[in-house]
């Protein structure tokens, strides 16, 4: 309860100072990016150890990857981008052990990238030889949006909505990066 709110606020606030102080400190502001996902961190280890699930714990090994992706991708961008699809790729993992992908799976993860390919035909030509890159990156991004909907279509539990909902706001998240 209470703790869940301490870190929610917390994360918020890492995230807010980081983006005050990211052009006056430069790369030290990092440190309180890593911060910030280091909040949803700390949450997954508690919960992990909570519950003694495996994928709890690939989500942990998936959320350290997303905090040094985080501070990668201010320094060596493409380096950061492969480092958080790695984390996609554990999220995967760890939704593969609660369901099987589905054709529900296939239905959402169709819908979704067709979207986005809509909402970005006219940025696709300006990204040269990070086109295949970017393809394959926003499949992993994508499908792991859409396991975690398939999660809650199978299980519609407040875990599975949470985890869908958090999928769902990196992949607009990325999409508003991208955009810019």
């Amino acid at each position: 309860g209470c703790r869940m709110y301490i870190t929610i606020g917390l994360l918020v606030l890492l995230g807010i100072l980081y983006g005050c102080f990211r052009n006056k400190a430069g790369q030290k502001a990092l440190i309180l990016k890593a911060s910030a996902t280091g909040m949803a961190v700390l949450a997954g280890i508690y919960g992990a150890f909570q519950t003694h699930r495996f994928s709890d714990w690939v989500i942990v090994f998936g959320l350290v990857c997303c905090m040094a992706a985080d501070i990668i991708l201010e320094i060596q961008f493409i380096r950061g981008v492969y480092l958080f699809g790695a984390a996609h790729l554990l999220f995967i993992l760890a939704f593969c052990q609660k369901v099987v992908p589905s054709w529900d799976t296939l239905f959402i993860f169709t819908g979704i990238y067709l979207l986005v390919l809509f909402l970005f035909r006219n940025k696709v030509g300006m990204l040269g030889e990070l086109k295949r890159p970017a393809y394959l990156y926003m499949a992993v991004l994508i499908l792991m949006v859409a396991m975690a909907a398939t999660i809650y279509l199978h299980l519609n539990t407040t875990e599975a909505l949470l985890r869908s909902i958090g999928a769902f706001c990196f992949l607009v998240s990325d999409c508003v990066i991208a955009w810019s």
